[in-house]
């Protein structure tokens, strides 16, 4: 797919954020028409006993980073679970190669990544989405923030593979 440029994604971004509330069931009904096995992927960012208000905020970073790629690609085809498992398992690899390599080559490929991601305009914002309001203190970001990053990005990737 395309590079999403950053400021069109933030437009559709900032559009989606002033959206009535109202309009949400209808919303939700054409995504999950659209793409169903990545709406139920993202819903399990809100499983637990007892749902927070943090989980539903990963939920909706996640469904935002949709709408995005949705509406610049209204057409693409559905992404399968079985599609959704091998992204998210490469994602899991890269996490892991990079805790178990040393520090020196931790900035190397972290760069890698940023430079030759497709859609890092698109990472950005929901990177800056997940972070808000803890920019400055790394350390207070929770936990489940990580993987919130981890299922969005695999959507991503899956989506971006279908104009590929």
């Amino acid at each position: 797919m395309k590079t999403i440029p950053y400021e069109e994604a933030e437009a559709i971004w900032q559009s989606l954020l002033e959206t009535p509330p109202e309009h949400g069931k209808k919303f939700m009904d054409r995504l999950l028409n659209m793409q169903p096995a990545l709406v139920v992927y993202l819903s399990t960012l809100m499983e637990s006993e007892k749902p927070t208000e943090t989980q539903s905020t990963y939920f909706f970073i996640g469904i935002a980073a949709l709408q995005v790629i949705l509406t610049k690609y209204p057409k693409l085809p559905a992404v399968t679970p079985d599609e959704l498992v091998e992204a998210e398992e490469r994602n899991i690899e890269f996490l892991s190669k990079l805790d178990n390599d040393p520090p020196m080559k931790f900035g190397d490929n972290t760069a890698t990544l940023i430079n030759n991601y497709n859609q890092m305009p698109l990472l950005g914002i929901v990177l800056e989405a997940l972070m808000e309001g803890n920019e400055d203190t790394m350390e207070l970001v929770e936990e489940e923030s990580g993987m919130a990053l981890l299922r969005i990005k695999s959507m991503i990737d899956c989506l971006d593979a279908k104009l590929n």
